[in-house]
């Protein structure tokens, strides 16, 4: 049975799971606009679970580096893609890295970074703003311009409803880390998921995907590359993992309630800019601010997941070197 204090380990949980939520289906807004009332509360089962898995793998395998993190941002792109939006499979494979390890991968470092951010009571500094402002101009670009893809073809949300959605949600995970007094202390152990746990947040997972095979949403073949690919990602963790407990939630310890105003600037930045972003000129099919975003995306998911196994290759070899010497 789940006692008290375990009960108040799940407060930053339930906080990260919000947030990954939020960007990971209206920041990055692709069926947002299609969901109903049970749809919605699936979802967040579903970032429930896999904000307590992956902050595990974080606490667990010691992960403290950009390096790492990205690997954990790559497990989340591909399954959020392959397994609620079902978008990787549309294009391969294309769609693969613009979705996988692209979209959804970006999706979770922001997600991450607001998580440490509100858990850690900073005041928003100039360049948080700034990229607040980036983040909310790509986000006006985004929503304008991805339903009109080919094999999307959707209408495109207005944005008297898109817009106030984002914000008021983003709202919502401040209010939610500000109401809900955190732990006074999370512990290593405190962030690890007890064997029940594990079993429940793998098991909405694992249900998912039986159903999502069971009703043809995700084809096998596709299924079984995916799986291969995070495979892949969690031997490269598990053989990298340090020996000393230093991870990034170190930072969070405690957690503290978040700064009402830093968030707030931010978060007015990210309207004023995602209002431009959408209402940059649409004179053509391919309008240049489309093509930038959408090649980024590209560029940066084809790109990190090799940069990333060369340099943890080579951080390895230099090491052995040096323990030969």
């Amino acid at each position: 049975m789940l006692n008290r204090q375990r009960l108040l380990t799940w407060i930053p949980r339930v906080g990260f799971g919000l947030l990954l939520l939020v960007f990971g289906e209206l920041v990055a807004w692709q069926h947002a606009s299609q969901y109903d009332a049970f749809d919605w509360i699936a979802l967040i089962g579903l970032y429930f679970a896999m904000a307590a898995i992956l902050l595990d793998l974080i606490v667990r395998w010691h992960i403290q580096d950009v390096l790492g993190l990205l690997l954990v941002a790559g497990i989340f792109g591909l399954t959020e893609s392959a397994l609620i939006s079902a978008r990787l499979f549309d294009n391969l494979p294309i769609s693969l890295v613009f979705y996988g390890t692209g979209l959804e991968t970006v999706m979770f470092l922001l997600a991450f970074g607001s998580f440490l951010y509100l858990s850690t009571a900073r005041p928003a500094s100039a360049w948080l703003v700034g990229l607040a402002a980036l983040v909310g101009l790509g986000w006006g670009i985004w929503v304008r311009g991805y339903p009109e893809l080919e094999h999307v073809q959707q209408a495109v949300p207005s944005l008297d409803v898109a817009l106030p959605a984002v914000v008021i949600a983003l709202l919502g995970n401040l209010l939610v880390l500000f109401v809900v007094p955190p732990p006074k202390k999370m512990s290593f152990q405190d962030w690890l998921l007890e064997p029940y746990e594990w079993a429940a947040a793998g098991g909405i997972l694992g249900v998912t995907l039986v159903l999502r095979l069971a009703d043809g949403s995700i084809p096998g073949v596709g299924t079984a590359l995916v799986a291969m690919i995070i495979t892949m990602i969690v031997l490269i963790l598990w053989f990298t993992r340090q020996t000393h407990k230093e991870n990034w939630l170190r930072l969070l310890n405690p957690p503290q309630q978040p700064l009402l105003y830093g968030w707030i600037y931010m978060l007015i930045a990210f309207m004023l800019m995602g209002w431009a972003g959408y209402h940059l000129p649409q004179e053509s099919d391919n309008p240049i601010q489309t093509t930038i975003l959408f090649g980024l995306l590209v560029f940066f998911g084809a790109v990190w997941l090799p940069v990333v196994s060369v340099l943890i290759g080579i951080r390895a070899f230099t090491q052995l070197a040096r323990e030969e010497y």
